[in-house]
């Protein structure tokens, strides 16, 4: 469910609809935060999506709290 969420999200990034996008990279968050295997690698990537749209969007100290994850 994660990587579904993580996909549509980076379909919304693409379309500029940053506000979309924020939410579904959260929804993958929160879908990869219950699920039974972790990979590293994955959220990281989640984590960074989300900071960069945030930091677009002006938001830097919240962005700075998703690059420190």
């Amino acid at each position: 469910l994660s990587a579904t969420y993580n996909n549509i999200a980076t379909l919304y990034y693409k379309q500029k609809k940053m506000g979309l996008a924020c939410n579904n990279f959260i929804l993958a968050e929160d879908a990869y935060n219950r699920a039974e295997k972790k990979n590293v690698e994955y959220i990281a990537g989640i984590y960074h999506n989300i900071a960069t749209i945030l930091n677009d969007g002006g938001r830097h100290e919240e962005a700075l709290n998703y690059y420190e994850k």
